[in-house]
């Protein structure tokens, strides 16, 4: 069974919310907003996923990736935004 399949009413509001939160910080350039509501987005997408081991794994991958990308956000932030882009596109394709 698919996540979107597993998603209440409710899921979805939340996971619509953090969408319209993500896309404010993207539009805002607040780089911190961004990466909070993205991964906030993520986790709640690996949580309705029902996968205990993809979710765990997942948390230790990605997480520490996006705190990597906010201490670096001074050094390339035109290549950064082109990132912020593309997670956005992806999030189009993934939403429910």
């Amino acid at each position: 069974m698919r996540a979107g399949q597993k998603a209440s009413p409710e899921d979805v509001a939340e996971l619509r919310d953090l969408t319209a939160k993500v896309r404010t910080g993207a539009a805002s350039k607040d780089l911190a907003v961004f990466f909070e509501k993205h991964l906030a987005y993520r986790r709640r997408v690996w949580e309705l996923s029902g996968n205990r081991f993809l979710k765990e794994t997942l948390e230790r991958l990605v997480a520490p990736l996006y705190a990597l990308y906010l201490m670096r956000s001074n050094f390339n932030r035109e290549g950064l935004f082109q990132t912020i882009e593309d997670c956005l596109a992806h999030q189009d394709k993934t939403s429910l």
